[in-house]
């Protein structure tokens, strides 16, 4: 598909579609090609653990799917807190 065609933004939000399903405890806000997981919870521990899972999970449904992350693009707000 040609970059900045009509019709790729459509066919990848039906390609990328089935990334929700497996996100099942956080939230999952999808924008064109960008994407947030985000998570409420007052235990920091629980907090971490969880958004660990689901970063790990949608990495993984990438991976699976032929995507690529970069990750200069991660903007994990613990990492820019240090």
């Amino acid at each position: 598909m040609p970059q900045g065609s009509v019709s790729g933004p459509t066919l990848f939000n039906i390609f990328i579609n089935d990334l929700f399903y497996h996100i099942k405890r956080a939230k999952l806000n999808a924008y064109a090609d960008d994407h947030q997981i985000y998570y409420s919870e007052r235990n920091l521990v629980l907090l971490e653990a969880c958004l660990g899972k689901e970063v790990e999970t949608a990495n993984q449904w990438y991976n699976e799917n032929g995507m690529i992350v970069y990750e200069s693009n991660d903007n994990n707000n613990n990492n820019n807190n240090k």
